[in-house]
């Protein structure tokens, strides 16, 4: 039998244990219950095996709509090792707001928006993928901000501003791993698309080319309007 090793745990693994994990079995251990957790959150699936559990950090205020936890959980299948990091993403005004959230998740996904994994959406609580790096200077300044990826931010702006969302600061809302950039924040700030298109999403993204990487500011120039003229 395995022995699930627990680096590190805190308030967010106790919400775990205590209130996500339900059940009447008065034997079974901590790990068990956090095993069977994580399973009921989508995160680790039924066929893996669960070797270790991290938790990052417990729930913290971000922003007006949401507490976010995070851990890392490392799975083996087929003899395979993955570390897997997530967030949990607790909706403060309840299961309805968490609809119009998804909602507008499955509009960008169809606009082929990269987005993080979604392990589950239950209980006002959105449990996805953790992305590791905003998108600011000082990731720039790390590297992590690519071709590859400034061409991934210059997608969703074009899809953005053709779907009239009135975002007024996109970029804050995605993150990279510095190799692809996804868009993780749903709320407010995204709020719904419009009759008619914007074009608020592109200056965020000159202004943002212009101040860390103006070599390539025709290059991104150029990536937006072919992105506008292929949704036109």
């Amino acid at each position: 039998m395995y022995h699930l090793e627990i680096i590190r745990s805190g308030g967010f693994t106790e919400y775990l244990v205590n209130k996500v994990h339900q059940t009447n079995e008065q034997d079974e251990t901590f790990e068990q219950k956090l095993s069977s957790a994580l399973i009921k959150i989508g995160v680790v699936k039924s066929d893996e095996q669960l070797y270790s559990y991290e938790e990052w950090y417990n729930y913290t205020r971000s922003g007006a709509e949401v507490y976010v936890a995070a851990a890392q959980v490392i799975v083996e299948k087929d003899g395979k090792r993955e570390a897997r990091p997530f967030v949990s993403k607790a909706i403060i005004n309840g299961n309805e707001s968490m609809k119009q959230m998804l909602k507008r998740r499955t509009i960008l996904t169809s606009f082929d928006i990269l987005v993080p994994e979604l392990f589950s959406a239950t209980d006002a609580c959105i449990n996805e993928q953790f992305i590791p790096y905003a998108i600011d200077s000082y990731t720039v300044l790390k590297g992590h901000i690519t071709l590859h990826v400034l061409s991934d931010i210059a997608h969703a702006a074009a899809v953005l501003d053709i779907r009239g969302f009135p975002t007024f600061n996109f970029i804050d809302d995605m993150r990279t791993d510095g190799k692809r950039a996804y868009y993780v924040d749903f709320g407010w700030d995204l709020w719904n698309p419009g009759k008619h298109p914007v074009d608020n999403a592109y200056k965020t993204l000159i202004t943002f080319v212009e101040q860390n990487l103006n070599n390539f500011k025709d290059t991104v120039e150029q990536n937006y309007q072919q992105k506008i003229q292929y949704f036109t």
